[in-house]
């Protein structure tokens, strides 16, 4: 891997997403929040590894990774109008798919295409496969939380805005109503994260963007979740009661253990 073909692979990326370009300013809008969102984890990416101090090559993959880690997100919301996996398909599985048939990355070994495959497969799967090699995993959990970080950054900036309006694509759908799922409280409660299949509000939605907080994989990403305030923003847009009290109370000893660390 050279800086060469990753300049080429950022070519081949602007030039993929522009393809889905509309004149409909609501579809338009979600197109760019995906494209803007995998320039951040891109940079989240670069980030995490420059704090490991990885070799040239393996910061250029993870780079890689982190910049087509959502390529699937594009056709899936042209061919299904949601970013719901629930709703229409995997997008990890459908963003490989795309590479290959596209040949996005024909310019790698195929070490590295399989590194980077693996890495787009299992970022958004609730749990990394115990079976990869040392050098998958790394990558696996790299692009895991540089996800995680710009996705905490995405919607704590839509929690917290100002004119009102909803964007149910961002919400996957799900109503922003008060209830709450007793089993999404008891996970988090018991230092578990949340179930994709146990969402039904805006709500269980949140719960399970702060159960992330689980599945962290390096210090540095703690550093930047806790310098950006991420979780406070969501625990303060959730509604004060006992049991959101008592999560809130579990993160906050949860993340202290971590700073002490």
């Amino acid at each position: 891997m050279t800086s060469q073909k990753f300049e080429g692979i950022r070519e081949w990326f602007e030039n993929y997403v522009n393809r889905f370009y509309s004149a409909d300013p609501d579809f338009q809008s979600n197109i760019e929040l995906k494209r803007d969102h995998s320039k951040r984890v891109w940079q989240n990416a670069a980030d995490l590894g420059r704090s490991l101090s990885l070799e040239e090559n393996d910061q250029l993959l993870i780079e890689t990774a982190g910049l087509l880690h959502d390529i699937g997100r594009f056709e899936q919301f042209e061919r299904y109008g949601t970013f719901s996996d629930k709703k229409s398909e995997d997008h990890g599985s459908l963003g490989v798919k795309v590479l290959k048939e596209k040949g996005a990355l024909v310019e790698l070994d195929e070490q590295e295409r399989e590194e980077v495959y693996t890495a787009i497969e299992w970022h958004n799967k609730k749990e990394v496969p115990s079976d990869l090699d040392s050098r998958r995993a790394l990558f696996t959990r790299l692009l895991r939380d540089a996800d995680k970080l710009d996705i905490w950054r995405v919607v704590t900036d839509y929690y917290c805005r100002s004119n009102g309006g909803e964007n149910n694509t961002l919400q996957l759908d799900l109503p922003d109503k008060p209830q709450i799922s007793r089993q999404n409280i008891d996970d988090l409660l018991n230092g578990r994260m949340a179930d994709l299949g146990n969402l039904h509000t805006l709500n269980d939605f949140k719960l399970l963007q702060i159960g992330w907080v689980y599945d962290l994989n390096f210090q540095r990403s703690y550093e930047i979740l806790m310098e950006r305030g991420y979780l406070n923003k969501i625990f303060d847009s959730l509604p004060d009661t006992e049991d959101i009290q008592q999560v809130r109370s579990m993160i906050e000893g949860f993340m202290e253990g971590i700073r002490g660390a």
